[in-house]
């Protein structure tokens, strides 16, 4: 068995014993233990204090030869304690920040979940937008509608949107009904009534989900036929006879107004216009050219708007 003496430098002194009877496997309360070996810092000086001229030193000899070995060591283990005493000091800090790291990377870990989830969702959503026929699309459905009311007389607003009967007394406008725009969720077609200066709903027009559409066509009589019931002055009868190609114009410039890419849309603006220049009908779709240029406008505006923001 051993006895091990720590100093206050940081040194240590170790005594190693023994039984010397007969059992020496076994040690009991009144054996004899004889010292047999001795380190300093677990380096062998059993020779320092062993029996001179067969007689043992005396226990104050032996003890002031190893604190005097010991004193010639005690500077460089203070230096060496103190940086021990860093050490272990860095490493409690370093203990005590383990829990709070720990929870930093479980929140991390928690919003790159959350942020996993929230990009599987827009996936979904894109890749549904994507599936969607053109018919069910909700910009492009707007146009067939819209392109088929103009068809029975009707006229666009100045804000793009809303579209007016022919007695100026009634408009009607799409509205989603659902919670986003990708899923293949209904439409219905909202009727207003002036009443002085103001609008009011008095009416809506069921368009029908993604899977149950009905013709843009037939939309847009449902929608004249409601108008007429509203306005009874307003007489349901098939349109005039119109210009082919001047129907064909307004037609293409209703279907640039869903463009949303400013180059793209001004590029196709200004071909439409060349050709439109070349049948000589510039006067007389001098409205939708004029539409349509506002369109644009609001697309310009509104990048300007978000350049701003993002400097």
């Amino acid at each position: 068995m051993a006895a091990v003496f720590e100093l206050s430098d940081g040194q240590t002194v170790s005594i190693f014993f023994h039984n010397p009877d007969v059992t020496p496997g076994k040690i009991a309360p009144t054996d004899e233990m004889i010292s047999w070996k001795w380190l300093l810092n677990k380096k062998d000086l059993t020779i320092l204090v062993a029996p001179e001229n067969g007689m043992d030193l005396n226990i104050k000899e032996v003890a002031t030869r190893v604190m005097k070995l010991a004193a010639t060591n005690s500077a460089a283990f203070g230096r060496a304690n103190t940086k021990r005493a860093e050490n272990l000091a860095a490493i409690e800090a370093l203990k005590a920040e383990i829990p709070v790291l720990e929870k930093e990377l479980k929140r991390a870990q928690n919003e790159l979940e959350v942020a996993k989830v929230e990009e599987e969702q827009r996936a979904q959503r894109r890749e549904a937008m994507e599936n969607i026929p053109d018919i069910a699309n909700p910009a492009k459905r707007y146009v067939a509608v819209k392109n088929e009311l103009i068809r029975l007389g009707w006229a666009v607003a100045h804000d793009g949107m809303t579209l007016i009967d022919r007695s100026g007394a009634v408009a009607v406008k799409q509205e989603l009904v659902g919670s986003n725009h990708y899923a293949n969720i209904a439409r219905d077609w909202a009727v207003y009534q002036k009443s002085g200066a103001t609008w009011k709903k008095v009416d809506q027009i069921a368009d029908g989900s993604a899977k149950t559409l009905k013709p843009a066509s037939e939309v847009a009589k449902l929608i004249d036929v409601a108008a007429s019931k509203i306005s009874p002055q307003i007489k349901v009868v098939k349109p005039k006879r119109q210009d082919p190609i001047k129907t064909a114009f307004i037609a293409e410039l209703e279907a640039l107004k869903s463009e949303t890419d400013i180059w793209a849309f001004d590029r196709r603006l200004d071909e439409i216009v060349g050709r439109i220049e070349q049948a000589g009908l510039m006067a007389a779709l001098d409205p939708e050219l004029n539409a349509t240029a506002d369109v644009l406008t609001r697309l310009l505006a509104a990048a300007e708007k978000g350049k701003a923001y993002g400097q």
